[in-house]
């Protein structure tokens, strides 16, 4: 194989094809002469070699006409950071729009926002050029971190232009429309998905998709952004052997963990936005809220007749608003996917709209924790009646399904415990009593002190089919329930 690398040398030399006269008169030529150079090692290195470039040291000719050479060397990573700015940052590509037809009643967007995926492709073939060179540090420190900072520059200014538009900032409104949100949403999708599949891709999976079916990427540390080759084979080629990893191959596992902390934040961000503007601000959730405690303090029933089990209840006037919003947002989060759609893209489609649904019905779930566990000490009782009308709100507005998130879940089970019946918690509440060796009020710290009181204790909330509900949540119930003073020892 180096004999057959040293006769194309000898040829190049003879034509001069890599001379500095080229430089000038035929640079276009001249890039594509070493597109070339970079396919041809890159053939030796997987096809003749199986991968395995340490086994045998063979030469390249990338070192030795493009890095051997450090003016063209400058010369072209100069062109190759131009080619790929403007491609990325300048390109048509990315004001086209997902070519997929939606059924009925469906709402399309792409995937992966098109400049990251853009990013993506890109990144591979930096990673494929990178790999060409002995010592590759000089090309990713003037070429890969470049494109990863403004890439970074990029995307969040996109985030902040996604959270102006969802609060409607720019326009001075007070409201947004079912049909702005959800295109907001979706955009939101598409930001969030491509920064996870950009920063999956630097930090050292093979492409930024996923293809299990457990919405997480298979991390290797090093398998994109390869050590550089052997100190004898870049002396072979007249360069100075590197001194182990070089930094600009941690800058890239570095990038990607800015664009896993970022991705995070924008997941935050936007469910922070929505329910603490959208829904408290712009929505009379507040008002309810802030009527909770009363709801739950109020002995009498509802308007509707107790008695009469056929009247479903109403969602409260100043929940409306808020499910309305609730409503259009989970339209887009919850589109199921496409019958053609590959496995591997539908992980990676719906990587974003399922972190979005789990934050945001977290943060909603726990403005009405607040209120039922009495973070604040603004509900010092619950009444079963005033907590049948909050329990009902709260089922209309989330719903009651399997993808609730732990947060809700744990609402729900908040719910039917504050509804149980007087003389059930009552009897629980005395064996809990008996456990405790204490008598009420109870505290989650008086069966702190034994492990397995503790955990007979949580054992027997769990008989009461409340699995998210911890002991401390149930013991906050009962000290407030004044109904049971007059049944066992409470």
């Amino acid at each position: 194989l180096n004999e057959i690398i040293r006769l194309c040398q000898w040829v190049f030399e003879q034509h001069d094809l890599f001379g500095k006269r080229q430089v000038l008169q035929q640079p276009m030529h001249l890039c594509q002469a070493i597109e070339q150079l970079l396919k041809f090692d890159n053939f030796i290195a997987t096809t003749v070699l199986g991968g395995n470039t340490h086994a045998k040291r063979v030469l390249s000719l990338m070192d030795i006409y493009v890095a051997g050479d450090d003016e063209l060397l400058e010369w072209w990573m100069d062109r190759e950071r131009e080619a790929i700015f403007d491609s990325l940052f300048h390109g048509t590509i990315l004001d086209q729009n997902s070519t997929a037809t939606a059924l009925p009643g469906q709402i399309i967007y792409p995937a992966v926002a098109p400049r990251a995926e853009l990013f993506c492709s890109l990144l591979r073939s930096v990673r494929t050029k990178a790999a060409a060179f002995s010592f590759s540090a000089p090309y990713l420190q003037r070429v890969a971190a470049p494109l990863c900072l403004q890439f970074l520059d990029a995307v969040h200014d996109s985030a902040t232009e996604l959270k102006g538009n969802l609060l409607q900032q720019r326009r001075g409104s007070t409201t947004i429309t079912a049909a702005a949100l959800q295109q907001n949403v979706g955009e939101w999708c598409q930001l969030i998905n491509g920064t996870h599949a950009s920063a999956r891709l630097l930090l050292g999976g093979e492409d930024g998709y996923d293809d299990d079916d457990d919405g997480d990427f298979d991390v290797q540390e090093g398998a994109v952004w390869e050590q550089d080759n052997d100190p004898a084979a870049a002396a072979d080629n007249n360069q100075e052997p590197p001194m182990g990893r070089s930094s600009a191959h941690h800058d890239m596992q570095r990038f990607g963990q800015s664009l896993e902390r970022l991705e995070t934040v924008f997941i935050e961000e936007f469910a922070s936005c929505f329910v603490e503007t959208l829904l408290l601000e712009r929505t009379k959730m507040a008002n309810f809220l802030m009527m909770g405690s009363h709801v739950l303090s109020s002995y009498e029933d509802d308007e509707h007749d107790s008695s009469n089990k056929s009247v479903m209840p109403d969602l409260s006037p100043d929940l409306a608003d808020a499910q309305h919003l609730l409503e259009s947002f989970l339209s887009v989060v919850d589109e199921p996917p496409l019958p053609s759609m590959p496995a591997s893209l539908r992980n990676t489609t719906f990587y974003a709209p399922r972190a979005l649904r789990s934050q945001t019905l977290t943060l909603v779930a726990e403005k009405f924790l607040e209120v039922a566990l009495d973070w604040h000490g603004t509900t010092p009782e619950i009444w079963p009646q005033g907590a049948r009308r909050f329990a009902v709100n709260v089922s209309l507005l989330l719903g009651d399904d399997s993808l609730l998130p732990e947060a809700a879940m744990r609402l729900l089970d908040v719910n039917t415990c504050m509804c149980m019946d007087a003389v059930q918690l009552s009897s629980l509440g005395d064996v809990l009593c008996g456990l405790a060796g204490q008598p009420p009020p109870l505290s989650e710290d008086m069966f702190a002190v034994d492990d397995k009181i503790y955990d007979e204790a949580v054992s027997m909330i769990r008989a009461k089919n409340l699995l998210w509900l911890s002991l401390g949540d149930f013991l906050s119930i009962l000290n407030r329930r004044p109904d049971l003073s007059h049944i066992g020892a409470f």
